[in-house]
């Protein structure tokens, strides 16, 4: 229509019909990798169910563990209600305390009720074969867990007289006075940060704690030989090496900045007995075993790692000491370690065999 322009109605100046005239679209046949591939994928979920169902005892089991497993990081390991362990806080916990599955055999798991999956993983810790039925593997690991109780040192015990710890008058006499050693160890790495950054700034209200932490550890390697893994700031290695001029202390750490800082303790604290190298504890345990009777590890990786690492780098049985949170409870008593606490402090125990790898490596030394 042409354009109106009448009061009160609205001008219409141009209209355009359109027609739906066109064929419609053609319809594409399905591909013929389609159901090929639908096949492999139904397969392969089924094998994916199978394995589940084998490892965790039941396919109703694998399906709820892969149902909450799938809304949850990969990094996330989803525990049991029974393996959960409440936190036990510094202010209520008495003087002397270790708590252990002999201590108290209702917090650790039962056996029988862990998967194959589990107990594999316990044994494969263990450096012990994997292979047989579930009731074998629970014999087996029940046999490795009584072993590496009865074989615990006395100095783990806690239970002891205070006194005990400095091992005799012989001990006495090459030992330093605790507060001493501790004054002297904060006011260096106070003064050697304000320069050099090997220790946060924003964790000096924590410094107390993590001093005091490494000198109960002190105690607890007894007279032995001592590995530390990933040294950082000297924490717990120096104050090892420090509270006993007899004790052989190796510490290993990967950046030059700290272990610069290390050499300097050594300097001013006059420490012989304290062996620092700048090296990757991953790199250096695959040219070298150490005999030594303690392995020890602050904060340096998580507790199966380390437990890993450590077992590459030693040359016998060894006992393997890391301090840990409330938070790591659960996890250690998982692995079946003993977890011992002394006031505020908590520590992972372990006694480890080296793993196959090392045998046939050389003796570190000294020298590399």
């Amino acid at each position: 229509p042409r354009s109106m322009s009448v009061p009160g109605v609205l001008a219409v100046s141009h209209v355009q019909y359109y027609t739906l005239d066109d064929p419609p679209p053609p319809v594409l046949p399905r591909p013929a990798w389609r159901r090929p591939l639908l096949c492999v994928l139904f397969g392969a979920t089924l094998m994916v169910c199978g394995h589940l169902a084998y490892t965790k005892g039941s396919l109703a089991e694998a399906s709820a563990y892969f149902v909450r497993s799938a809304h949850m990081p990969r990094s996330v390991r989803i525990l049991p209600p029974d393996r959960f362990v409440p936190p036990h806080h510094a202010s209520h916990a008495p003087l002397h305390h270790a708590f252990d599955a002999q201590a108290d055999p209702e917090a650790a798991r039962p056996l029988e009720k862990m998967t194959v999956a589990d107990l594999r993983t316990e044994l494969k810790l263990r450096g012990l074969p994997t292979s047989g039925l579930k009731a074998v593997l629970v014999e087996r690991l029940t046999a490795a867990r009584a072993s590496e109780h009865e074989s615990v040192p006395a100095e783990a015990n806690l239970e002891v007289d205070p006194t005990a710890s400095q091992g005799g008058s012989d001990r006495a006499e090459t030992s330093r006075p605790i507060d001493e050693l501790a004054r002297t160890f904060e006011e260096e790495l106070r003064q050697y940060n304000s320069h050099t950054n090997v220790y946060s700034t924003k964790a000096y209200d924590k410094l107390g704690f993590h001093i005091g932490d490494s000198l109960q550890l002190a105690k607890m390697t007894g007279l032995g030989r001592v590995l530390d893994l990933g040294s950082g700031s000297g924490l717990p290695s120096a104050l090892i090496a420090g509270s006993d001029a007899s004790k052989q202390v190796i510490a290993v750490e990967s950046k030059s900045r700290k272990t610069r800082f290390l050499e300097h303790l050594r300097e001013r604290l006059q420490l012989p007995n304290y062996h620092i190298l700048t090296e990757d504890a991953n790199e250096l345990c695959r040219r070298y075993q150490f005999a030594v009777e303690y392995v020890t590890a602050k904060a340096f990786k998580k507790l199966p790692e380390v437990v890993k690492v450590a077992r590459s780098c030693i040359a016998g049985a060894t006992t393997l000491i890391i301090p840990i949170s409330n938070n790591q409870v659960p996890e250690a008593r998982q692995m079946g370690a003993r977890v011992v606490q002394e006031g505020e402090f908590i520590y992972f125990m372990m006694q480890i065999q080296p793993s196959k790898a090392t045998a046939g490596r050389e003796i570190f030394r000294g020298q590399h």
